[in-house]
């Protein structure tokens, strides 16, 4: 993502080419904490714990954390769980 401004305005580039407000940004990053929290509930419930969420979202995977330990925390979930590992892209 790259900061520019237009007549004084802060604007967001994505990778895409889709050019963006601060508005709409702050409303696309809550939208991608929903999803995660969901998937980290969604994970734990079925008993894993996907480390992609830690090592790839810019929060570095709290909202998925946050889903996990709502999990536990209502209490459906096993104790066991199994951690996906995140394997490195070769360069």
């Amino acid at each position: 993502m790259i900061t520019y401004y237009v007549n004084g305005e802060t604007r967001y580039l994505l990778a895409n080419g889709e050019s963006i407000t601060p508005a709409q940004y702050e409303a696309i990053k809550a939208e991608t904490a929903k999803k995660d929290e969901a998937a980290g509930y969604r994970d734990r419930k079925a008993g894993y714990y996907d480390k992609w969420y830690r090592y790839n979202r810019a929060d570095n995977g709290a909202a998925y954390d946050r889903g996990c330990v709502r999990a536990v925390n209502e209490g459906k979930c096993a104790d066991d769980f199994h951690i996906i590992e995140c394997m490195e892209a070769a360069v």
